[in-house]
Parts: structure tokens; C-alpha cells; sequence
């Protein structure tokens, strides 16, 4: 899948498109745009080639979140973590890949909650994944002190295996703190199975002209669904607790690690 990049990120582009590596740079918030090389999103890093640890290391990436569970990470190395001079943490954001029906099989599909309360009366798998994801306070809390330690001139990479689910909602966690639109956010999610043409007509309720581009790599859902799976969690989120900073507040994410992180995108 082809990805647009700014004049200032295009050092992805030679990068595998299956790594489904895209920067969370550019996208304007109320308190200003956010800045390139500063957050990396992808999918596995276990088959990196060599050219492209090259890539991602000239493109200034010197830390690494690793969201998959010890397992998958036991199975599937992280070829980034453990090179020269890369900071890295492995914080499981969920027991299983969603997208893995193995895994899904026997995976536990909830981990400890922490007292979070986003319940939801819904069928969408996705959502349903995602909102599980959300109740792993420990493991938000995790994440949210390892990229506070991001330095002025750090890129952080974070990555599950398929750059989709686990870090879509990282992302979505990081973009909503940063004050991203609703629309921002599920555009940033769903740039990981379309193109951006497609995904822009889907939002403009254009839906014939999302149908035209072609049709997305996924087995399980179409475009519009996964729109709506994510939606409804951030709507959940927003609903529940008002702002993302309050329900990382309720994940016990210390105030000053949420604006880290903050600053280290926005400023």
C-alpha cells in the first residue's frame, strides 16, 4: 500500500510496504501541528532487512515500543530493539493479535483493568478488541513512562504485528492527548488498510467513491466497518471520561508523563 508522505518524512519511503511504517507528523491540532520524526508507527520489525534497520536508523529512530505479548515476541525478535544505541520496552498491550485466529482461540481477551470502566454493548469485533485493550491500565500506564523518556532529538517507533490494532490505539491514545480531531484520529487508523483517497472519501460520506478504489487487505471487516469499530471507541472514551487525559488519568499515567509526551510531539 502506497503511503503520502511530507517532504520530511520521505526516508520511509523505502521501506517495505508491508511494514505499514507511517510517522504520526503533520497533522494539525489546536495547539499546532505535529512535528515529523518524533513518533513512528509500524508493524512487526522481526523481518526487517538490513536495508531497512538502515532506513529506519537514518531516519532518526533511536527508540522502540514493542506491544506484543512475550510470545509473539519470543517467536518474532525484535530486529530494532537490541541494536547499538536504541532504548527499547516491551509493554503487551493486549494477551493475543487480533488479527491472529490461533491466538484468538485461546488468548485471554482481557487483561487486568485497573478499574477502568469503558463498557459497551456492541458486535464489532474491533471495537470490542479495542475497549479490551483500553481496560490494560498497567500496560497503558507502562507505555505512557517509556515514551515520556523520549528526548528533544529521540524518534520513538512503537509496533505490534501488523502495525493495525495495538497500535492504532496507542496512536489513537497519543493523537487524542495531542487534541486531534475525531476525524484525524480514524484517518491516521484507517491509513493502515487503504490508501488516503480512499479513506478520505469514506469520511466525506462519499462512500461510492470509497467503493471505486478497490478493495482493502483485510479478511475480516470492510473500510466502513472498521470506521465504525474505532469510532465507537473513541466515542466510548469521550463519553465515559470527557478527555483522553482523564482516562489516562484513570490508568494512573502521571500528569507529567501525559504532557511529555505532549510536548515531545507537538513543540
Amino acid at each position: 500500500m502506497a503511503h503520502v508522505y511530507l517532504p520530511s518524512q520521505l526516508g520511509l519511503q523505502g521501506l517495505k510496504d508491508d511494514i505499514n511504517a507511517r510517522d504520526l507528523g503533520g497533522i494539525q491540532t489546536p495547539g499546532g501541528m505535529t512535528r515529523d520524526r518524533r513518533f513512528v508507527r509500524s508493524g512487526s520489525t522481526s523481518e526487517l532487512s538490513r536495508h531497512d534497520v538502515r532506513t529506519l536508523a537514518d531516519y532518526g529512530v533511536s527508540m522502540v515500543l514493542d506491544l506484543r505479548s512475550n510470545e509473539e515476541a519470543r517467536i518474532a525478535p525484535d530486529r530494532l530493539a537490541h541494536r547499538w544505541g536504541i532504548r527499547s520496552a516491551r509493554v503487551p498491550l493486549h494477551a493475543y493479535n487480533l488479527r491472529d485466529k490461533d491466538a484468538r482461540a485461546t488468548g485471554e481477551a482481557r487483561e487486568n483493568d485497573g478499574g477502568i470502566d469503558l463498557s459497551l454493548d456492541t458486535d464489532n469485533f474491533f471495537a470490542s478488541g479495542y475497549l479490551s485493550m483500553l481496560h490494560n491500565a498497567v500496560g497503558v500506564r507502562t507505555a505512557f513512562a517509556f515514551m515520556a523518556k523520549a528526548r528533544e532529538r529521540d524518534c520513538l517507533l512503537f509496533h505490534c504485528a501488523a502495525g493495525m490494532d495495538r497500535t492504532g490505539v496507542l496512536a489513537m491514545l497519543i493523537l487524542g492527548t495531542c487534541g486531534a480531531s475525531r476525524r484525524q484520529i480514524l484517518r491516521d487508523y484507517l491509513l493502515s488498510f487503504a490508501s488516503g483517497e480512499r479513506v478520505d472519501a469514506l469520511l466525506d460520506g462519499r462512500h461510492e467513491g470509497a467503493d471505486a478504489l478497490g478493495d482493502i487487505p483485510t479478511s475480516l471487516f470492510d473500510l466502513g466497518s472498521l470506521a465504525e469499530g474505532m469510532g465507537l471507541v473513541v466515542d466510548c472514551v469521550l463519553r465515559r471520561y470527557g478527555t483522553f487525559e482523564r482516562y489516562l488519568a484513570a490508568c494512573g499515567v502521571a500528569k507529567r508523563y501525559v504532557e511529555a509526551v505532549r510536548t515531545h510531539l507537538l513543540e
